[in-house]
């Protein structure tokens, strides 16, 4: 394992009649760690983007969700809502539809979710 090293190293430190290859192979050397840090630096950036959106919407996510399994709307009737209300660990109880959509303003077009709430959410 030693030769290959010890050509590699003869070769990065040769003059003369290689110094074409030479400046090849320090560019090339030079291309290799400037793409390093550039993957290093977006990936960290993008570690951190997630934790940062994350703590962005934490606060309009509930501790306590009811869903149906599969459809997307279900009775009221069906869920004892007066029933949660009077619970005390709970704040507030509210009913909630989510639904995703395309929202298109000229030429351009972005994936939302809307969301219906009633008027106690903001209670």
């Amino acid at each position: 394992m030693r030769f290959p090293f010890w050509v590699a190293l003869r070769f990065l430190k040769a003059t003369g009649g290689t110094a074409t290859a030479l400046r090849i192979g320090r560019v090339s050397a030079i291309a290799y760690a400037a793409v390093g840090l550039a993957m290093i630096v977006a990936l960290s950036g993008f570690n951190g983007l997630r934790n940062l959106v994350l703590e962005g919407y934490q606060w309009t996510d509930p501790d306590l969700k009811i869903q149906k399994p599969s459809g997307r709307l279900f009775p009221l009737d069906s869920v004892k809502l007066d029933l949660l209300k009077n619970l005390p660990e709970l704040r507030c109880a509210c009913p909630v539809v989510e639904l995703d959509a395309v929202a298109v303003k000229n030429e351009s077009f972005a994936v939302v979710r809307l969301v219906g709430v009633s008027s106690e959410f903001w209670k």
